[in-house]
């Protein structure tokens, strides 16, 4: 099965790591945008070789942000099961929240996270969401922020909001320290923030490193961080770990499975049987990430911060 691409490459520029600054790393993976096919395009994945941060060796520039980030269509199925996941995640981490809290959604899809959450645990939330121009927003439903790069071109005042929900987005942006930074700056005291993001130690990343890990998901993750390449980057942000682990993401082996089939130029039939709208193989690979959730080892690493100082209970 031959897979079409857009003739026209992508306009990429250096980077440097987003952790330390060093331009020192190691090789890690070659890949392709096996998921969208935006572009003809290979990229590299390296890995610091002072801080251990992975990100991408050369990034789209900010004018070919909208064309990467085209929506996805078949991944329906594994979308209702990473909604259930999040609203899970979310609950739990809620519970340490003050009533009626003022929460704010970081993040390429901030709105669609919002969206998500407004019918589960963040029913009694008052929710914001702020994410670049350039990604498609689901809902206007509630007020939504715009802008072109870091949060601080939105002028939000600071000590503003009770917590801050960072769902996929730290991989996507080109300065995750600075983004973390801001979002201390905008909690009042006690305030947290909840990550998400794929783990590059996870069990599904080391099977597949080479090439096929969906993680990567070029040319869209710019950086990720394991969990302790995670705690270097909170504390060089001026936050605090209340709590750091892995947790389990059935879609890090059936799309990483499927980018290697489409790799392969396997029939369509065989890649739709193992991928993400296939029951059996959801179910399957979250019995897996049962196991590797054991181990530490799962495709998310979910971390809760929190000024230093404030106290509360862990989550």
């Amino acid at each position: 099965m031959s897979i079409e691409t857009p003739a026209s490459p992508l306009t990429l520029t250096p980077t440097s790591c987003g952790l330390c600054g060093s331009d020192e790393a190691e090789p890690l993976a070659v890949g392709e945008d096996f998921e969208r096919h935006s572009s003809p395009d290979t990229y590299l994945a390296v890995r610091c070789s002072r801080c251990g941060l992975v990100y991408l060796g050369q990034a789209p520039t900010p004018s070919e942000l909208s064309r990467i980030h085209a929506p996805r269509r078949d991944t329906w199925f594994l979308d209702r099961v990473r909604r259930g996941i999040l609203r899970r995640h979310a609950a739990r981490w809620g519970r340490v929240l003050p009533h009626d809290p003022l929460v704010l959604v970081v993040g390429p899809g901030a709105p669609a996270v919002a969206d998500i959450l407004r019918s589960g645990p963040g029913r009694s939330w008052r929710l914001e969401a702020t994410e670049p121009e350039w990604a498609c927003r689901s809902s206007e439903a509630f007020p939504v922020r715009t802008h072109v790069g870091l949060l601080q071109n939105l002028g939000l005042s600071a000590s503003s909001y009770d917590g801050a929900l960072l769902i996929g987005s730290l991989e996507r942006v080109d300065d995750p320290v600075g983004t973390l930074r801001e979002v201390g700056r905008l909690l009042r005291p006690g305030g947290r923030v909840l990550v998400l993001m794929a783990n590059p130690g996870s069990a599904a990343a080391a099977v597949f490193r080479g090439r096929h890990w969906s993680g990567y998901d070029f040319p869209r993750h710019r950086a990720l961080a394991d969990p302790a390449t995670l705690k270097r980057l909170v504390a060089r942000a001026g936050l605090a770990v209340e709590s750091i682990t892995s947790a389990s993401d059935p879609g890090g082996w059936v799309l990483s499975i499927t980018n290697l089939f489409r790799d392969w130029g396997a029939p369509r039939l065989v890649t739709a049987c193992l991928g993400p709208s296939s029951l059996p193989a959801i179910g399957l690979a979250g019995l897996l990430e049962g196991v590797q959730r054991w181990r530490g080892k799962a495709g998310l690493v979910r971390a809760t911060l929190r000024l230093p100082g404030a106290s509360g209970d862990t989550s």
